[in-house]
């Protein structure tokens, strides 16, 4: 069995070496999308894909998000490769399975009649806020013992018609070309970590909103939580307990925030050490991490320079070598 996953990453260096090394333990070949990172995030993903002849390195160029055309467009590409599954990965999603065979066992006994099989969110956020170093295995979560009200979708390549087929923005579910959604079938849990510390949060939320702020006919509804993000980064209220207030629109929805919902939700966490939790790592991945981290204003203005207001669908996806960039359509 091959499996292959595709990843857009950017400006993860807090987290991206414990993904890199869950990568390794789990799949075949890898399609890492570097979305303009400048965190030190770049240099990981290219030593990883040094050590690794398999996994593939492509640079993003773009200053808008575009995740569902980039996505879109490599599964375009796929279309005559040779593999069994594609798996649809965030650097801050962590597929819960202890190994790679207890991955294989999930997709083989059960079936799905579309080929598209999911992977359900279990929110979580560190426990220590403060902390600037990388998250390690020794790190300590607070764990959702109920499911988020989002998953992420897993393709068997050999049962789906990839001529008709596409992903949703956030790859959370596939559909045909004419608009109709293909049924999944949940066969797993997903350990998502979208809050890593106060630093990471403001960083995440200002650099995604600025690439939204320049993509032109959105559709209303998607990525909603980082205008909610911004507009607390903005009145400086991201108290422990206000960020974990933020995890409701990864377990919930856009709807206000009931009272005394963080509360509630923390009755039914538990802390769990990430090296105890049965979550697939490899130790073969020797990295690097670098000395010198750009300064947030430094990225923002890296966000928005020479940035123009596009609309995806006025634009192509363009690959050459290994850098990715976009064009116009007249």
């Amino acid at each position: 069995m091959k499996l292959r996953a595709i990843s857009l990453i950017r400006d993860e260096i807090d987290i991206i070496g414990l993904f890199l090394k869950h990568i390794d333990a789990l799949f075949d070949e890898i399609i890492l999308l570097d979305h303009q990172s400048m965190d030190g995030t770049t240099e990981l993903l290219r030593q990883a894909v040094a050590q690794r002849p398999s996994w593939k390195y492509y640079r993003v160029d773009i200053k808008q998000k575009f995740q569902k055309q980039l996505m879109n467009f490599f599964i375009q590409r796929f279309g005559a490769d040779e593999f069994d599954y594609l798996f649809f990965l965030d650097g801050d999603e962590f597929f819960w399975v202890k190994d790679r065979r207890s991955l294989e066992e999930l997709l083989t006994n059960t079936h799905s009649e579309s080929g598209v099989y999911a992977f359900k969110w279990f929110n979580s956020i560190t426990k220590n806020l403060g902390s600037l170093k990388p998250l390690d295995k020794n790190n300590h979560l607070i764990v959702s013992n109920e499911p988020g009200g989002w998953q992420k979708i897993v393709v068997n390549w050999k049962r789906i018609d990839t001529g008709d087929f596409c992903v949703k923005e956030g790859n959370h579910e596939a559909y045909y070309l004419d608009g109709q959604v293909y049924p999944n079938t949940v066969i797993g849990k997903i350990l998502h970590i979208p809050i890593r510390s106060r630093h990471q949060f403001t960083s995440k939320g200002l650099l995604t909103h600025c690439s939204l702020l320049l993509e032109a006919n959105r559709t209303p509804g998607y990525s909603f939580q980082f205008n909610n993000f911004v507009q607390r980064i903005a009145k400086n209220s991201l108290s422990d307990a206000e960020l974990m207030r933020c995890m409701y629109y990864y377990q919930i929805a856009n709807d206000p925030i009931p009272p005394n919902w963080e509360k509630d939700f923390l009755s039914q966490c538990t802390v769990q050490k990430i090296s105890k939790m049965g979550v697939a790592f490899s130790d073969r991945l020797k990295l690097k991490f670098p000395k010198h981290v750009p300064s947030i204003e430094q990225r923002i203005a890296n966000a928005l320079l020479n940035g123009n207001i596009l609309d995806p669908n006025a634009c192509r996806i363009l690959l050459k070598d290994e850098t990715i960039s976009i064009d116009t359509i007249a």
